[in-house]
């Protein structure tokens, strides 16, 4: 399935979104030094972004979809259960667990009519004050299916602490809240940067070609990384658009057979 680019929230300042304008509304965010330029940052308890129901968003899991983003995080957050995403308060959601230790877990949830259904990371691999970038894959058309969650671009081993049961509860009516849920109590005690949601599972190319716009410079401002712009194949199944939001330009990975000059008129 080729996935599709149905929300991107680049967090460079704003809570602007560059693909149908579904822009969220702040609460109590302070930017601070991203992997790009600057991150949202979630540190007071009521902290959040909250996004209007829009058709775009709504039920992306029906037929597989995609959600990924770079995390940093301080602690577990409000509630010990930070939430990075909540969708239709608690329909579904993810978010951060554990730090007893300093390291901590990603969980995923999506609520079923019968018995609802949750993922884990088995391993923990979210370490306190590193960035990380997350990815969750998941189906929800069939109780067989599991989610799958990315660690920096690998895969990881997950473990199953719900088995979801009759139908999948829809999510269309709902908000998505960004670093919190509905209730703003469990704030992302941390930062997000470069938000994206897709309609669609995406590969491991695909994940690893957004990982990979990613370089640390030693060069650059601490706490920040640049962007490459080096094309991480030559096959031309994945290529980059420069799009402008706001006052800073980025890029964006886009699923094609055409080659970069094809696609982009580039020479």
């Amino acid at each position: 399935m080729v996935i599709s680019l149905k929300a991107h929230y680049v967090l460079n300042g704003d809570a602007y979104e560059t693909e149908n304008g579904y822009h969220g509304t702040e609460t109590l965010i302070s930017y601070g030094p991203g992997i790009q330029h600057l991150a949202a940052g979630f540190g007071r308890l009521s902290s959040n972004i909250k996004v209007d129901a829009a058709t775009s968003i709504n039920n992306i899991w029906g037929s597989g979809g995609t959600v990924m983003c770079w995390i940093k995080v301080n602690s577990a957050g409000g509630g010990a259960v930070g939430r990075v995403l909540d969708k239709d308060s608690g329909v579904w959601y993810i978010s951060t667990q554990g730090f007893a230790s300093g390291t901590g877990s990603i969980v995923f949830f999506h609520s079923f009519d019968t018995t609802n259904g949750g993922w884990q990371l088995e391993t923990p691999a979210i370490v306190i004050g590193k960035w990380h970038h997350i990815v969750v894959t998941y189906d929800k058309s069939s109780t067989s299916n599991d989610a799958k969650i990315y660690v920096d671009g690998n895969s990881r081993g997950i473990s199953e602490s719900f088995t979801p049961a009759g139908t999948a509860d829809q999510d269309h009516t709902g908000d998505l809240y960004i670093g919190n849920d509905s209730s703003t109590d469990k704030n992302l005690d941390g930062f997000i940067d470069d938000l994206r949601i897709y309609t669609g599972i995406a590969t491991q190319a695909e994940i690893a070609a957004v990982v990979g716009l990613y370089n640390q410079d030693p060069k650059a401002t601490p706490g920040r990384k640049e962007l490459k712009t080096s094309w991480p194949n030559t096959s031309g199944t994945v290529a980059y658009s420069t799009k402008q939001a706001g006052r800073e330009r980025y890029l964006v990975p886009v699923t094609s057979k055409l080659t970069r000059n094809d696609r982009w008129g580039l020479t």
